[in-house]
Order: C-alpha cells, then sequence, then structure tokens
C-alpha cells in the first residue's frame, strides 16, 4: 500500500505542477497535458522506487553469505513489493481459514500450484503478518531486484535434479522451522500445473515436517491460472487454508504416507468448490 501511495503520490503531484509551470495548460483542448503529466509521473515513480530498491539490496545483502535470521527491513521490502505487484496484475484476492494458522509458531506451508503469482499473494496475504519464507527453484533467484532480498528472508533455492543438494536444502528448511526462525512454503507438485489439475506430489517435501515435529498448514490457491489470460481486467483468486495438521495427526507416517494424505486433502477441497 505504501509503494502505491508513493507512486499515485508523484503522479498527482507531477500532473498538477507540471500543467501549473513547464508544461502550462492554457486552453480547454489541453487537457491531454495532465493526463500525460500523471502517466509520466506514475511510470517515473516507479523506476525510481525500483532503483531504490535495487541499491538498497546491492549494499545490504551478501549472496554468498550463509544468513541465519530474517531481516525486517528486507522482509518489508519484499512483502510490500510483491503486495504492489499483485495490485498493479489487478488481482483481488479472497482469503479464508486465515484464522487457523498457528502465529507464533513455525510451520510448514503447503499447496497447489498454478501460477507464478501464487508465492506473491501467499507473500502479501500470510508473510506479511507472518515470518514465512518460500523453498523454490533456482530460476526464481534471477528475478532482477527481489534476489537480493530473497537471501535476507531465507529463501531457499532448490536444484531438483541434484538429490544430495535437495536433501541438504530440505535439513536447512527443517532446522530453521526447529529453531523458531521463520515458517517456511513449499509447493509439493514441484511446478506449475499446465492444465490446472493438481499434479503429484515429491513426497520429500513432507520430511522437513516429519524432522522439525511442526504443524502442516494445508492451503489451496485457485483462480492464478487466470491472470495472464485476463489481465488488463480484474482476476478474481481464492486462497483456503483448508486444514492445519497437528504432529499428532501424522505421527509415525512415512513421508510417503504423509504426503498422500496431504494431496487427499487438496484435491478434496479443489474439487468440493469453486470460486
Amino acid at each position: 500500500m505504501i509503494f502505491l501511495i508513493f507512486s499515485f503520490g508523484c503522479s498527482i503531484f507531477l500532473s498538477v505542477f507540471g500543467s501549473l509551470t513547464f508544461w502550462k495548460v492554457q486552453h480547454p483542448w489541453d487537457f491531454y497535458i495532465p493526463i500525460v503529466l500523471f502517466i509520466a509521473g506514475f511510470v517515473a515513480s516507479i523506476a525510481i522506487m525500483w532503483i531504490v530498491i535495487d541499491i538498497i539490496g546491492r549494499i545490504t545483502v551478501r549472496r554468498k553469505k550463509e544468513y541465519t535470521k530474517v531481516y525486517k527491513l528486507n522482509r518489508w521490502i519484499l512483502n510490500n513489493g510483491m503486495a504492489y505487484i499483485r495490485r498493479l496484475a489487478l488481482i483481488r484476492c479472497k482469503v479464508t481459514g486465515k484464522e487457523k494458522i498457528p502465529h507464533g509458531t513455525r510451520y510448514l506451508l503447503v499447496s497447489n500450484h498454478l501460477s507464478n503469482f501464487d508465492n506473491f499473494l501467499y507473500t502479501e496475504k500470510i508473510a506479511m503478518h507472518d515470518n514465512l519464507a518460500f523453498v523454490a527453484k533456482k530460476s526464481n533467484f534471477k528475478i532482477p531486484l527481489a534476489t537480493f532480498h530473497l537471501h535476507k528472508n531465507l529463501y531457499l533455492a532448490i536444484d531438483r535434479d541434484d538429490l544430495l543438494q535437495s536433501l541438504q536444502v530440505m535439513k536447512k528448511a527443517s532446522d530453521f522451522i526447529s529453531n523458531g526462525v521463520t515458517s517456511y512454503a513449499i509447493f509439493p507438485e514441484g511446478t506449475r500445473s499446465k492444465d490446472g489439475n493438481l499434479g503429484p506430489f515429491h513426497e520429500g517435501v513432507f520430511n522437513v515436517a516429519i524432522k522439525a515435529k511442526c504443524p502442516i498448514v494445508i492451503c489451496t490457491i485457485k483462480g492464478t491460472n487466470q491472470i495472464k489470460k485476463r489481465w488488463p481486467r480484474f482476476t478474481k483468486t481464492h486462497i483456503n487454508v483448508v486444514h492445519v495438521m497437528n504432529v499428532d495427526e501424522y505421527d509415525g507416517l512415512t513421508a510417503k504416507a504423509l504426503s498422500d494424505k496431504v494431496r487427499e486433502v487438496i484435491q478434496y477441497d479443489l474439487e468440493k468448490s469453486a470460486l
């Protein structure tokens, strides 16, 4: 919201100031001048904001360093930046069941995966109010501007083609949860669904919860696969916190059995309700 207020503030200032000074509105048919200045101010404010964010990231983050805590400034920048992009993408997101989340307790959040916008929505709607990082594929760490802040938010890059590296990442996520540093969100499908149907799960994901002995927050997300098709129209999306599985509900289960159980919960919720 702060980023959006900044953008509109700059736009309005340039539109009014410019119309009265360097590019004056002198005739009724000059109505286009404030409009052009408003758009120019909006674009310029976005550019300035991203440049500042990039500079802060480059100054405060060392990519090769192993961070062991979440830094508030970088968390604030990342969360608000994703919320800003969500608004520019004209996404409306309804959240239900959020009261089920055990705030103050570290947990593993799992969800189906439909779009690149999924983590943006989870970041704004859940991570904005609670420490929540993602285990994500390496390509996500090449996103301009965000990559620096991902490191200080303890996002973990996983290479699913490298079994040893994947195991190390999962152990690190489990350790951070166990030590109360941050919660983690993982998409067990490992990739976006191309047809909207729930894909097979990578069972190794659930070793994070088994080793950390933490609650599993089971969510579904709907509608995000329509965002690119509908833009610049608004798109309605929905995040539902279906169930929070406490340790006693899965204690003694193997990763495979737990994976199947969680997948059934997600599949049932996706089938029973539409947007």
